[in-house]
């Protein structure tokens, strides 16, 4: 979106980054959020464009951009979420953030829905993986870590070498792997996230990886392609035409423990990949 920002409007939420320690790329997409709503205005002719004196207006705008399918419920809600404490129209700001949270839960619920009705996988497809003998050790890893943890793509970009706080990163114990997430999805809300690996075969694996100098656990692939490289895998033992990315994955875990009853487990994995229990229960199950 190469529309800059006007200088009230960049101002303002300069003012919302001076509240908040935010990575680069979040401070990126709330920019983008503030120029699409911006460009709304531009486009309803409203001069000038300052998204802190047209409150009413943008719910308006967003009320009929959404019924036109031209923006999506998460997308108002999240731009909302901004604006609550920058601006004194509170009341309506957060009237809009309940309203616009419905509806994506909604979308999300139904969406979780039908992945799992169409998927031709089950949780004792996947688990079963972690007990063949024709599953390479890298692949080995990758399903242990995703069916355990249930984390996202960009939690898989794993150093092994050096440890670095910006970054996610495993050293080996004694008894022992250690791995530790400062780069993900949710670190703003959550922090630092440490899980202790336990697993004979996946602790041999990492010492071996570390002995031979292997600096990412998962070399060569970023955030982006990170989704191919999980489908690739699963689809190499599974022999499924289904797309299996992590949120697929996630899905069925979830939907096993909330079938048989294992809220620990429910909660345990809602911790592990940085959300609330509530979003797991609206979004995944």
């Amino acid at each position: 979106m190469s529309e800059q920002l006007t200088k009230p409007n960049r101002l303002l939420l300069e003012k919302y980054f001076e509240m908040n320690d935010l990575k680069q790329r979040t401070k990126d997409k709330y920019t983008n959020y503030f120029k699409k709503f911006q460009q709304q205005l531009r486009d309803y002719k409203i001069s000038p464009p300052n998204i802190h004196t047209n409150i009413n207006i943008l719910i308006q705008i967003s009320n009929e951009q959404f019924e036109l399918g031209n923006l999506k419920a998460e997308y108002i809600k999240q731009f909302f979420q901004l604006l609550k404490p920058l601006v004194k129209e509170k009341k309506q700001v957060i009237e809009t953030i309940e309203i616009y949270t419905k509806l994506t839960n909604n979308h999300y619920k139904d969406k979780s829905k039908n992945e799992l009705k169409n998927a031709d996988i089950t949780y004792k497809d996947l688990t079963n993986l972690l007990k063949r003998d024709d599953v390479s050790d890298i692949d080995y890893v990758l399903f242990y870590i995703l069916i355990n943890y249930g984390v996202r793509n960009l939690d898989l970009i794993i150093r092994l070498q050096d440890d670095n706080d910006n970054e996610n990163y495993m050293y080996v114990n004694e008894k022992s792997v250690r791995y530790v997430r400062n780069n993900y999805k949710t670190y703003e809300q959550y922090g630092t996230k440490k899980i202790s690996i336990k697993n004979p075969r996946f602790i041999s694996i990492i010492k071996q990886y570390v002995a031979d100098g292997k600096k990412y656990l998962f070399g060569g692939y970023d955030e982006t392609n990170m989704s191919n490289y999980i489908n690739t895998r699963f689809n190499h033992y599974l022999n499924t035409d289904k797309r299996i990315n992590e949120g697929l994955v996630y899905k069925i875990v979830i939907n096993h423990y909330s079938c048989i009853g294992d809220t620990k487990k429910q909660i345990a994995l809602a911790k592990s990949r940085g959300h609330d229990i509530t979003t797991q229960s609206y979004c995944y199950e």
